[in-house]
């Protein structure tokens, strides 16, 4: 469960992939738990169970469908509510169980960003604790003893990855002004992505954002300071896998893999709520085409600005 959307390999399809599959034995899991709640007549557990493997069950069955994760984060935020209310209920509720509150930590890792699992374990141990501590120390102090480790375990881990993906992104060649990634690395990944696209006979979708040209007339300062912001609001754009570099000429372009036309034209949507209304950004979508190699995708690049500004 590690491998998720704060971890790099999740953002891309195969990684899409694999966390469609983890969702799907998730969803067996919890409908196997359910089933043997019901049987043994806790119907309430038996329904917390059920909802969650539900959840996950429609998820992974959507990221096999389309290849896409969900636009928003609504998903992430159901499992977790449903996941602290079956642990408190299996905390205050006899028999008492910490099976959810076990889990609760490496999916929070595996669905956040460190920061905000570490936020949400902390909040919720608290919570967690004093239940527990509010009743019989024998079993239950065991059981918090054996969340805590769990606990631990899980940020850990996280925070190895969050720093181990830090590091990973310094290396890489990254734009320091805007977060992105530079030309240079545009043409490491474009090779590797018409590579991935002819192998598995799929898209590519590369969308050129073509910054005005009365910017340059601003100062530096402001110059760059609408550079950082179109960068920003690019990020909160675009879906997950898709990957936002700035080429020498400063315009950006935005990589694609399974790219269509519907992913441009929310593209293009999103972008112009985001911005404010006397402001235009043109974007040009440039598909990849059977005959297409690297040198002539970066001449395609070039001659979309070009025949622009001319």
């Amino acid at each position: 469960m590690l491998t998720g959307k704060n971890n790099p390999y999740f953002l891309r399809h195969q990684g899409l992939r694999l966390v469609a599959g983890y969702s799907l034995v998730m969803a067996l899991s919890l409908g196997l738990l359910a089933l043997v709640d019901w049987i043994d007549s806790q119907s309430g557990k038996s329904l917390g169970a059920a909802v969650l493997a539900l959840i996950m069950g429609v998820y992974g069955i959507y990221l096999l469908w389309r290849d896409r994760p969900f636009e928003t984060r609504w998903t992430e935020r159901a499992v977790v509510v449903v996941l602290i209310s079956w642990a408190l209920t299996d905390a205050l509720i006899p028999p008492v169980s910490a099976h959810a509150a076990y889990w609760l930590p490496f999916y929070l890792v595996f669905a956040f960003s460190w920061q905000q699992a570490a936020r949400i374990t902390l909040i919720f141990s608290v919570v967690f604790a004093g239940i527990l501590l509010a009743g019989d120390l024998g079993l239950r102090g065991q059981l918090l003893v054996t969340y805590l480790l769990t606990a631990m375990t899980a940020l850990c881990l996280g925070w190895v990855n969050d720093r181990g993906d830090s590091y990973l992104q310094e290396q890489l060649g990254s734009d320091p002004q805007t977060g992105t990634y530079t030309g240079q690395q545009l043409a490491i990944d474009l090779a590797k992505e018409i590579r991935r696209t002819d192998r598995q006979a799929s898209r590519l979708l590369l969308a050129v954002v073509v910054i005005p040209q009365r910017w340059q007339q601003l100062r530096r300062d402001q110059y760059l300071a609408r550079l950082e912001n179109l960068a920003i609001i690019l990020k909160a754009s675009i879906l997950p896998f898709h990957t936002i570099y700035k080429l020498d000429s400063n315009d950006f372009l935005v990589m694609m893999p399974h790219g269509k036309g519907a992913d441009m034209l929310a593209l293009e949507q999103r972008l112009h709520q985001q911005l404010e209304k006397d402001e235009e950004i043109p974007i040009v979508a440039l598909h990849y085409q059977a005959d297409d190699d690297l040198e002539s995708l970066m001449d395609r690049i070039e001659g979309a600005l070009h025949d622009f500004r001319s």
